[in-house]
């Protein structure tokens, strides 16, 4: 049964979308909740059936984009780097928490590519003190652990 209510809520998001024409905010915090939870197939299967066109919002764009990026590195998809560099640009104004997310994905897809050292561990570092401010313990181990390897 605890199987099933992922399942269940991405069929009931999934049945929201297509009744609007407009993707909804509820379900890009639904992706969210399922990257939070670790539920990542979950989370990448709801923002895969999210037509990118029907986004009507700056705001939602840039957040399906900072979740599908999230999405895709935690599945071992391929990360648009251009994507979260947007993100970063818009987050700055915006939203703290997101920009923290954004720099840290930023920098691990960055050491992955076997990107330029000091980009990387700008990113990191700004993602880390972030997360100091708010206290994130889980983004500090993450950043903590990708900054000893």
């Amino acid at each position: 049964m605890k199987h099933l209510i992922p399942i269940i809520s991405s069929v009931v998001c999934l049945f929201i979308m297509s009744c609007n024409t407009e993707t909804s905010h509820i379900v890009l915090l639904e992706a969210d909740t399922y990257l939070e939870k670790e539920k990542n197939d979950s989370a990448y299967l709801l923002l895969s059936s999210i037509d990118e066109e029907k986004i009507s919002s700056r705001d939602d764009m840039m957040l399906f984009l900072l979740l599908r990026e999230r999405t895709n590195f935690l599945t071992d998809r391929k990360t648009d780097t251009k994507s979260l560099q947007e993100c970063i640009d818009y987050y700055k104004n915006h939203d703290d928490i997101r920009l923290m997310q954004a720099y840290f994905y930023k920098g691990v897809a960055d050491a992955e590519l076997k990107r330029d050292v000091r980009d990387i561990l700008e990113n990191l570092k700004k993602a880390e003190r972030i997360a100091m401010k708010y206290s994130d313990s889980v983004m500090l181990n993450k950043i903590y652990d990708n900054l000893a390897s």
